[in-house]
């Protein structure tokens, strides 16, 4: 199942242009690099909106202290977030 050996060994001449085992590694590795180039592009498309200011942290109503919007509560002054 998805090993491909061939008995007796096969020579290099006789050995077909492109195996299956290095056709697997091609695509894995242009995968790969196609998975780099998505993570590089978020990560250069979030700096981005970070310089121009869009991103802006979430503060609480009560200290304006910045928090979080998973959490209820303010971790700095303990009250329910308004």
């Amino acid at each position: 199942m998805g090993c491909f050996v061939h008995w007796p060994p096969v020579s290099g001449a006789d050995r077909p242009p492109v195996s299956p085992g290095r056709l697997v590694g091609v695509v894995q590795n242009v995968a790969e690099v196609l998975l780099a180039v998505a993570v590089g592009g978020m990560l250069a498309s979030a700096v981005a909106r970070v310089r121009r200011g869009q991103v802006r942290p979430v503060r609480c109503g009560h200290c304006g202290r910045p928090g979080s919007r998973a959490y209820v509560r303010c971790r700095h002054c303990g009250r329910d977030r308004p």
